[in-house]
């Protein structure tokens, strides 16, 4: 079973987010500029307040295929990395990664993904992840390349943001693959 553990890199701490964080998290969450390239847009404090508690709900639920740690510098919440599908049997997995605006350019998205990579495939030991990013996620698109994924399809007008429909790339990392980065 895929759980949470604390993972640590040079510069951050990536681990589970408590009620403590809960300022950090309305902080990161209501930038305008975060939701860019998301389908959701700024909640209240309120409804961070109820996410908040749904993601600390979900750590103990053994069968959630959603995990996500946060992202700590200097223990400030900066952001997340999260597994967001995965099938045992088949050794694969989904991730995906949110920085606050205030963070981004630093290389803590990149250090922060190359650790949960590293856990996924030395700790889990799945054999393939997969990432989905929106068409117009360059910094993303450019994040999963550096780290050695491989573009292999789009998902044409898969989403919807803004009343607009949005192609979605996706791209592929094999544990061989990642062994020769």
């Amino acid at each position: 079973m895929i759980q949470v553990k604390t993972l640590k890199t040079e510069r951050l701490v990536l681990k589970k987010i408590t009620k403590k964080n809960l300022n950090d998290y309305v902080e990161w969450k209501s930038n305008r500029e975060y939701h860019k390239f998301l389908p959701t847009d700024v909640k209240t404090k309120q409804e961070y307040e109820i996410s908040l508690n749904s993601i600390i709900k979900n750590y103990d639920n053994k069968d959630e295929p959603n995990l996500l740690w946060g992202i700590f510098y200097n223990n400030k919440l900066i952001g997340s990395v999260s597994i967001e599908d995965w099938n045992i049997k088949h050794k694969w997995c989904e991730i995906g990664w949110g920085l606050s605006p205030k963070f981004q350019n630093q290389g803590f998205a990149y250090e922060a993904v190359k650790c949960l990579i590293n856990y996924i495939f030395n700790i889990v030991k799945m054999n393939r992840i997969k990432v989905v990013i929106w068409n117009k996620n360059d910094a993303s698109k450019k994040l999963a390349s550096k780290l050695g994924f491989v573009q292999e399809g789009i998902e044409r007008k898969a989403r919807i943001k803004n009343n607009k429909f949005v192609d979605l790339y996706c791209y592929g990392l094999l544990k061989e693959e990642w062994n020769k980065v």
